[in-house]
C-alpha cells in the first residue's frame, strides 16, 4: 500500500513553452505595432495553492484494499466521497484526440517519464551534445505534460472525477484501497490564511504561509536520505568507522577532529506520505481547475500558456477588440488585484468599482494577477527566464546561478543565449 502511495508522488509541474514573446499594446514601452496583432503578458498565481488543497478532506484512517468489481461499480466521474471515504487508485487512462486539441497547451495528468535521447528533435539532441550532458540527461525520469495514454497510473479519485470530466477515458482500474477522510487539516489552515490576510510585515505573512507548507513537506520527508552523523577525535576511532559499509562521507575537520556519516541500520517509516501525495494531487486539480474553469472561459483561444511553475502561469493574451482590461474586471469574482499598484491605470478607468483593488485580497485559491504590465518574457527552460517590465525593471531567475552572479546579467543577455544558440559560464 505504501509502494502504491509513493507511486502516486507527484510534485509541481514546470515548463515554458515559447522562447521569446513581446507585448503589442498601446502601454508598451515598444510602442504598438497596429500593423500586428494587439498582445498582453499576463503573470498570474494562485493564492495560497497547497493551503487551499488542506481545506479539503484527507484520509484519516481505516485503510482497507478493495476488490476490482467493487471498484468497477464506482461512478467515478461523479463519486464526490459524501460518505467521507475515499479512494487512492492505479488505473489506465485514455488520452481521446478531441482532448489533445483542447488541452495543448496545459495537458492533464502529469506523469514521470524517462525520455530517450532518439525521442527529441534533432535540434535538441544537437544542444545535448554542444552542451556535452547525454549521460546526465539520460535515465532520470521527468515529469512530463504530454498527451498519450496513461498506464498504471496511481492518482487521488478527485482527481480521477477531474480528468474523467475534463473527457480522459478510464481504460482499465488495476488496483485500489479506500479509507476514512475528514477534514481534519481545515480549522488550522482557515485559521493560519485569516491571519496571513491582516499581516503587518513581510517576515509574519512568510511564518504563516511556512506553518501551512511545512505540514505537506513533512508528510513527504524521506527518512532513508537521513544520516548518522558521529565526530572522531582520533584516527584510529575515524579508520574503523570508515571501513564500515554504512559510511557514505568523511569530512575532516582539523588535524584532531573529523565527521564521519553512516547510512542507518533501519528506516522508520513513520511521515504520512498519502497525505502529501494528497495535498499534490489536490493541488493539481485546482491549479487546472483555475486555467480551464475560469482563464479559458474568458479568453477562450485567445490565450496560451507560455511558462508555468507549480502555482504560476504566465501567458500571452491575444486582443483583437482591445478589451483585455474590461475582461479581467467584468470576471473579477477570480481575481485579486491587490498586487497591482493604486496608480495603475485599471483602477481610473473602473473608478465606479468601489475597492476593486482588494476585494478579494488574499482569498484562496483565487488568481492573484502579479503584473498586466511586462513588455517581454524571455524563457530559457523550467526555472531559468527573464521579465522586462513597462517601467524597465528586470526580474531574471536560474535556478542554481548564485545571485551575485545573475545581478551581472541583463535580459537581453537571455535573448542573446536564445537567439545565438551559446552557453553562458559563470565562474
Amino acid at each position: 500500500m505504501l509502494n502504491l502511495i509513493k507511486e502516486g508522488v507527484r510534485g509541481g509541474t514546470s515548463f515554458c513553452t515559447q522562447k521569446i514573446n513581446t507585448a503589442n499594446n498601446e502601454n508598451s514601452p515598444q510602442g504598438f505595432d497596429p500593423m500586428k496583432e494587439r498582445t498582453h503578458l499576463l503573470y498570474l498565481d494562485v493564492v495560497s495553492l497547497y493551503a487551499t488543497a488542506m481545506l479539503d478532506k484527507f484520509p484519516q484512517g481505516d485503510y482497507e484494499w478493495v476488490e476490482n468489481q467493487e471498484l468497477e461499480n464506482i461512478d467515478w466521474i461523479t463519486y464526490d466521497g459524501a460518505d467521507e471515504t475515499g479512494y487512492i487508485l492505479k488505473v489506465d487512462l485514455g488520452y481521446p484526440e478531441t482532448l489533445q486539441d483542447a488541452t495543448v497547451d496545459l495537458p492533464l495528468a502529469p506523469e514521470k517519464v524517462v525520455v530517450k535521447v532518439t525521442e527529441l528533435s534533432r535540434e535538441q539532441q544537437q544542444d545535448i551534445r554542444n552542451m556535452k550532458m547525454g549521460k546526465s540527461f539520460t535515465g532520470a525520469p521527468r515529469l512530463l505534460l504530454h498527451c498519450g495514454e496513461r498506464k498504471d497510473y496511481v492518482l487521488h479519485y478527485k482527481a480521477l472525477r477531474y480528468y474523467l470530466q475534463m473527457g480522459m477515458t478510464l481504460k482499465q482500474i488495476t488496483c485500489g484501497f479506500k479509507f476514512c477522510e475528514k477534514p481534519y487539516f481545515r480549522d488550522y489552515i482557515q485559521f493560519n490564511i485569516d491571519q496571513r490576510k491582516v499581516a503587518k510585515s513581510e517576515s509574519q505573512r512568510s511564518l504563516l504561509k511556512l506553518m501551512n507548507n511545512g505540514i505537506y513537506g513533512k508528510s513527504l520527508q524521506a527518512n532513508k536520505n537521513n544520516l548518522i552523523v558521529k565526530f572522531c577525535s582520533s584516527s584510529q576511532q575515524a579508520r574503523k568507522l570508515i571501513s564500515m559499509n554504512r559510511c557514505a562521507d568523511f569530512v575532516p575537520i582539523t588535524e584532531t577532529l573529523s565527521m564521519v556519516m553512516l547510512t542507518p541500520l533501519t528506516v522508520k517509516l513513520d511521515k504520512p506520505t498519502i497525505t502529501g501525495m494528497t495535498v499534490l494531487d489536490l493541488a493539481k486539480v485546482i491549479f487546472y481547475t483555475n486555467y480551464y474553469q475560469r482563464l479559458k472561459p474568458i479568453f477562450g483561444d485567445r490565450i496560451t500558456n507560455l511558462y508555468v511553475d507549480t502555482d504560476s502561469s504566465l501567458s500571452i493574451i491575444r486582443d483583437p477588440h482591445n478589451t483585455f482590461w474590461n475582461d479581467l474586471v467584468a470576471s473579477r469574482q477570480y481575481f485579486d488585484f491587490s498586487k497591482i499598484p493604486t496608480t495603475h491605470g485599471i483602477f481610473k478607468k473602473y473608478k465606479h468599482i468601489p475597492n476593486l483593488r482588494n476585494e478579494n485580497k488574499g482569498v484562496s485559491g483565487l488568481w492573484k494577477i502579479e503584473s498586466m504590465d511586462i513588455a517581454e518574457l524571455v524563457t530559457i527552460k523550467s526555472k531559468q527566464y527573464s521579465i522586462l517590465y513597462f517601467n524597465m525593471v528586470e526580474e531574471k531567475k536560474s535556478k542554481g546561478v548564485p545571485s551575485s552572479n545573475l545581478k551581472t546579467f541583463s535580459h537581453e543577455q537571455y535573448k542573446k543565449i536564445i537567439l545565438d544558440k551559446r552557453q553562458q559560464t559563470f565562474n
